[in-house]
């Protein structure tokens, strides 16, 4: 890398970013940061419900029989599309006179006529009635006449707008949809003879691009993505198999035109998912800022569609949303999901702002949430965080500075603690430059208060050799501190479109796109150095090479889910289908020796198969492994190896895996000085490893340490006194014949003949 570390950060002073000389080499620069004011309002959500993805059909042409018929009993069958028909209404009932509100306000009780049609797929239909010779009303029902799904009275796209047309209505199997043709309000030519034409748009080459995806590592996955086919929408789909299959697809409507670029992370308890997309530009001026909320993916019945209305012509007017992004965190209360960037075009009460960045995010319960910029103009894309454990929230956009003439970056920094309508101060906007070159397509990642930022990197002179540099920060107090770049990966070919993620501890994994394949390479240090960038797409793809053409989701630590958009079949086949592809890389060896589903490194049996991982005594060691099962012990000492542990072996020092202790005394029969006799305490007064309990011998009845006349006498009147005299102590030391479990006359007879017999007898014997 020839180039290392060749990004200075500079501040931005009131919306205007300065230019600074950076020469090639080391640099670290302290950040400067000057608060400026900011502009910020605030709005109130609606909210819509999702509908179902419609499939795409076959073009066909038809003609009908001249006729529609009386009512939908006898509606004429359209048999498919394009169709033409023509007819009169003169002579037929007046069967329908819905109210609608708009052009189908007014009733009428003019006559009309039906027809049917029960699509083979899913697909938009177009039914126009131009060229009929009286005033027309056009009606869809969907089923039944109960089911009003669209009405016409006044189009201008007709030459005469007193003529009906219906567009780009969605029709799906295996309903049937009523075409109604009737007559315009009270007044005037209201019937007579009419044409209708019912046309399908066209099929084309299905494209599905700019796929994003949310992994919540539970097999929970949410995949949304743009598709133009027979129309261009949103769909978003989810996976409950770890992505083996995905369903529940669904898209909202908000014509005219269409959104792209979604933006999906996962949130929450292992289901929820929250997302947004680029409004279209057409629909309300661009100015709506969207938020999909999947409380549960594997039920779109809890799918909802949120939206905030920022057109304001005599105000704050956004308009023109060309980028967007969000970060998701679920840290404070649920509905602070997470924030968005954006870049957007602003008319601030009468001041003209263009492509300035934007940060959104929610204020209340209710609904409200608020928007606020610094205002620097010239910015293209948008990508940002959130630091789950330090809870700062981050945002960058790429813009292009006039005074340098090149693209640079620019961080804005606020705290996610204060995403409510209290706060009152923000850290600001920083930015860098390339040096002599220039950064786009940035995206941004934080974790433990280590920042990264990775982006395209090119020079004036060679706009087509770009570079992905990475520039990162140790941002432990608020305001950016020193930051460092480095070269992640310099060649020959041009590397584009990066997105990064965090991994685990300082490891984090970037893709990116190279000659139409998708590549990765990681960092196990927070950005300081980058590992040999290998290849992941699959042969034969060929990577669209566009922003946003690729994801990464979040990381379980060991592997990464990816999609992208691709061209089927090589051959550098550029102009046919495009799909998209999901796929899992592998990022760090999952080892599991037990063959319980859970990695060595997290297992807290790795040896053991134990997939519930249950551990009573909560000291991380499972309980199937735990040499101590029952007492805390994260240690695990074991000082005789017989594995059971210190905390619980009632012989620590003697190997005794079977722990037998006769007594009960918890002292274990190997390091008992009396294990036939309870003894807890292991009294040994006279310290010959004998307790005291059971240290004794044998005839010394009255226990002087000595065999005489005394013991003799002693266990005379233990038998025979009366009151009888004490036991001798202990009661074995008197059992001195064999013993036969009696202390009789025998035994004193064996102590006279020890003592006194000629030649004496045999020694006293007190062994059981």
């Amino acid at each position: 890398m020839k180039n290392t570390n060749r990004l200075a950060w500079v501040a931005i002073v009131s919306m205007l970013l300065l230019a600074v000389a950076v020469s090639a080499g080391t640099l670290k620069t302290k950040s400067k940061k000057i608060d400026a004011p900011r502009l910020t309002v605030s709005a109130l959500s609606d909210k819509t419900l999702p509908q179902y993805v419609p499939a795409v059909s076959a073009e066909k042409q038809f003609f009908g029989p001249k006729q529609g018929g009386e009512d939908i009993s006898t509606a004429t069958p359209i048999p498919g599309l394009p169709y033409a028909d023509n007819g009169t209404t003169a002579g037929a009932a007046d069967d329908y006179d819905p109210t609608l509100s708009g052009y189908c306000s007014a009733p009428t009780d003019a006559p009309d006529v039906v027809y049917s049609y029960t699509p083979a797929a899913g697909e938009l239909i177009s039914v126009t009635s131009c060229n009929s010779a009286y005033w027309t009303r056009l009606l869809i029902y969907e089923n039944d006449s109960l089911n009003l799904v669209a009405c016409n009275q006044y189009s201008d796209s007709c030459a005469d707008p007193f003529h009906a047309a219906i567009f780009d209505q969605i029709v799906v199997p295996p309903n049937t949809y009523y075409i109604v043709v009737d007559g315009g309000p009270s007044g005037g030519d209201r019937f007579g003879e009419y044409e209708i034409q019912v046309t399908s748009k066209p099929p084309v080459d299905t494209l599905r691009i700019h796929p994003t995806l949310g992994d919540a590592t539970t097999d929970n996955l949410m995949l949304s993505y743009r598709i133009e086919d027979y129309d261009s929408i949103i769909i978003w789909s989810s996976s409950a198999d770890d992505g083996g299959s995905f369903g529940n697809s669904v898209y909202w409507s908000l014509t005219p035109g269409c959104g792209d670029y979604p933006s999906l992370e996962s949130w929450g308890n292992g289901s929820t998912f929250q997302g947004t997309y680029r409004i279209q530009p057409e629909y309300e001026n661009g100015a709506v800022i969207p938020w999909i909320e999947i409380l549960n993916s594997a039920d779109n019945g809890t799918w909802s569609h949120w939206s905030w209305n920022f057109k304001d012509p005599g105000g704050f007017d956004l308009h023109d949303i060309m980028a967007i992004d969000i970060a998701a965190c679920n840290n404070l209360e649920p509905w602070k999901f997470g924030f968005l960037s954006l870049v957007a075009s602003l008319n601030y009460y009468g001041s003209p702002y263009n492509d300035i960045e934007f940060i959104f995010y929610q204020t209340s319960e209710d609904g409200f949430a608020t928007i606020s910029a610094y205002g620097l103009e010239g910015c293209n894309t948008t990508a940002n965080a959130i630091d789950s454990v330090s809870n700062k929230a981050y945002a960058a956009w790429d813009f292009y500075d006039t005074d340098s003439s090149r693209w640079a970056i620019a961080v804005r920094q606020e705290s996610y603690d204060n995403f409510d309508d209290t706060i009152t101060a923000f850290p600001g906007l920083y930015g860098f430059y390339g040096g002599t070159g220039n950064l786009q397509y940035q995206d941004i990642v934080a974790y433990d208060s280590n920042v990264l930022i990775v982006s395209e990197y090119y020079e004036d002179g060679t706009p087509d050799n770009k570079d992905l540099v990475c520039s990162y920060v140790n941002d432990a107090d608020f305001g950016i501190g020193e930051v460092s770049s480095v070269t992640i990966v310099e060649t020959a070919d041009a590397e584009r479109f990066p997105r990064i993620i965090h991994v685990v501890d300082s490891s984090f994994l970037v893709i990116f796109v190279r000659n139409d394949s998708l590549f990765k390479v990681l960092t196990e240090n927070n950005g300081a150095t980058w590992g040999v960038p290998e290849y992941v797409s699959i042969d034969g793809d060929l990577v669209v090479s566009e922003y946003r053409t690729a994801h990464v989701s979040e990381s379980d630590g060991y592997t990464a889910k990816i999609v992208y958009s691709y061209y089927e079949g090589g051959g550098k086949a550029y102009d046919g289908p495009v799909f998209v592809r999901l796929i899992e890389t592998s990022i760090y060896e999952f080892t599991d020796t037990d063959g319980d589903g859970i990695q060595d490194s997290e297992d807290n049996c790795p040896n053991d198969y134990n997939p519930e991982q249950t551990d009573l005594d909560e000291d991380g060691h499972g309980t199937e492994c735990d040499n101590c099962p029952n007492f805390w012990n994260e240690d695990q000492a074991d000082n005789d190896e017989d594995n059971v542990g210190n905390v619980c072996d009632n012989c620590i020092d003697d190997p005794n895996t079977d722990q037998s202790d006769v007594d009960e005394d918890d002292v274990g029969d190997v390091c008992d000085n009396c294990p036939d006799v309870y003894n807890p305490g292991q009294e040994d007064s006279n310290g010959n490893d004998v307790g005291d309990a059971c240290d004794y011998i044998c005839g010394d009845a009255n226990k002087d340490e000595d065999i005489n006349l005394l013991d003799i006498l002693y266990l005379i009147d233990f038998i025979y006194g009366s009151p009888t005299g004490p036991e001798p102590d202990p009661w074995e030391s008197g059992d001195v014949n064999g013993p036969d479990g009696d202390i009789n006359l025998l035994d004193i007879l064996y102590l006279i003949d020890f003592i006194y017999g000629s030649p004496t007898g045999p020694d006293p014997d007190c062994t059981p």
